[in-house]
């Protein structure tokens, strides 16, 4: 604990079967544009665990690919790089054919995420629990579940491209708040969805081969109704369809959307969804 993991230059780590990294301080991992740091997982290696770190961490430059999460019952972590309790910088990395439930987990820590590409994650690509920060310029593709996935958190987004995401594109839930500017979402199932006494607001969304484009509504019993807000002032508003919810708010466009149904969850989550397109 405290201690600090210092790596630059051209370095190249694997990992392999149960092999990991967990660190209880601070992790640096400078590379380059020419010489970006390489993160490999071989035959079911582990990657990244950074556990009650006081000060800032720092991935500058780094792909991590083909990794998956820690199989310790003891930390039960299930992203194949992990911060939990751990503020954490990360900048021009890639996260590549995560072998986890999520390719990074943001858990309880303060981030700036910025120039990211995530590609063929298994589960989530992103997932943020009850933490704080920004990303900036990310791209996300071949997603198995879901593109970002926020609970209990504040979170700003600045271009996003999420294209081809299992399940939904953005998932705001338990009281969190998200605003996203400049948003594209192509070829998947729902582009966003706001549950659980979540904000999520919205401008100039993309979208384009997307079933459903917003939801709003209440999934846990233990909080309440959903608001989301889509404007799209500068170009066409491609962002129409949705599924709302009796006492979530959708406002699209300056106007209120009327509810379509009393029970979203068993319209997404009862198998009705996916055999037919609802409109």
């Amino acid at each position: 604990p405290g201690y600090e993991f210092n790596i630059s230059g051209r370095v190249k780590i694997v990992t392999r079967d149960k092999g990991m990294i967990f660190a209880q301080g601070p992790v640096n991992f400078i590379g380059t544009n020419e010489n970006p740091i390489e993160f490999r997982g071989v035959n079911g290696g582990k990657g990244l665990v950074v556990l009650n770190a006081e000060r800032e961490s720092n991935i500058i430059y780094v792909n991590f690919k083909s990794l998956s999460s820690s199989s310790e019952i003891s930390l039960g972590l299930p992203g194949a790089i992990t911060f939990y309790n751990s503020p954490v910088n990360i900048k021009n990395s890639s996260f590549l054919d995560s072998r986890s439930e999520d390719s990074l987990n943001l858990f309880r820590s303060n981030f700036k995420v910025s120039d990211v590409f995530f590609d063929k994650s298994t589960s989530d690509a992103l997932d943020i629990d009850f933490s704080d920060g920004s990303i900036i310029n990310a791209n996300f593709l071949n997603v198995g579940n879901d593109g970002i996935d926020v609970s209990g958190s504040n979170v700003n987004l600045q271009n996003i491209s999420i294209n081809g995401a299992g399940d939904k594109a953005i998932s705001i839930g338990e009281k969190s708040s998200l605003f996203a500017n400049n948003l594209k979402i192509s070829n998947t199932s729902i582009g966003i969805a706001s549950k659980d006494l979540s904000k999520g607001k919205f401008n100039n969304i993309v979208v384009d081969n997307v079933e459903l484009c917003m939801v709003a509504f209440q999934k846990k019993p233990e909080y309440g109704p959903a608001y989301l807000q889509v404007d799209n002032k500068n170009q066409q508003n491609t962002c129409n369809s949705y599924l709302l919810e009796v006492g979530s708010s959708i406002f699209s466009q300056g106007k209120i959307l009327k509810p379509n149904t009393d029970n979203v969850t068993k319209l997404l989550y009862g198998n009705e969804y996916g055999k037919k397109t609802i409109k």
